[in-house]
C-alpha cells in the first residue's frame, strides 16, 4: 500500500504458486526495467488497484521465459491502473483475468494467440468505485459492525 519505486525491475509482482488474496494498492513505479504483474507459474488472486507506471503491466502466458515461467496467474485483476501498456490474457479453461478501467494501451502479449482477459472501461475516466480494495474493505467493516450489533 502506497509504495513508490524508481529504476526497479518487476516492481510489484508475485512469484510462483502464490495464493491470494493479495493486493498492491495505490503504488507507483517510474523508470521501470521490467513489467509489473504476476511473474511466473500460476499465482492466484491478486488485485493491482490504482497502480501507476510508465512501463508495462502484464498478465499472460510467458512460455519459456526465464526458468519456464508459463502461465503467470489466474484471478488477477487490474483496477483503475495507469500504464504505458498492458497485456491481460486468461488461461484457456481454468479461470479468468480482468482489466477494468486501465488508462493506457492494450498490448497483445508474448503469444498473440492466447485468450484475451476480460476488459472493461479502457481509457475511460470516472471508474466507480475508484478503488476496489477500499470499497471491499468498507463493505467488510460494515458487515462486521452489523454482526456485532446483532450479537448483543
Amino acid at each position: 500500500m502506497n509504495c513508490h519505486s524508481t529504476e526497479g525491475r518487476h516492481d510489484y509482482v508475485t512469484g510462483a504458486r502464490v495464493c491470494g488474496p493479495n493486493v498492491f494498492y495505490n503504488c507507483t513505479a517510474k523508470n521501470t526495467h521490467a513489467d509489473i504483474g504476476p511473474h511466473h507459474r500460476w499465482s492466484s488472486g491478486t488485485l493491482y488497484d490504482n497502480i501507476t507506471t510508465d512501463g508495462e503491466i502484464n498478465i499472460q502466458d510467458r512460455g519459456n521465459y526465464g526458468s519456464g515461467h508459463g502461465w503467470v496467474g489466474v484471478t488477477q485483476i487490474l483496477w483503475n491502473c495507469r500504464a504505458k501498456s498492458a497485456t491481460v490474457q486468461s488461461p484457456y479453461v481454468n479461470g479468468k483475468n480482468y482489466c477494468i478501467g486501465l488508462r493506457g494501451k492494450k498490448a497483445a502479449g508474448r503469444f498473440k494467440d492466447r485468450p484475451d482477459g476480460e476488459w472493461e472501461g479502457q481509457n475511460m475516466e470516472g471508474l466507480e468505485p475508484v478503488s476496489l480494495y477500499k470499497a471491499q474493505l468498507a463493505e467488510r467493516r460494515r458487515g462486521i459492525v452489523r454482526l456485532s450489533e446483532e450479537g448483543r
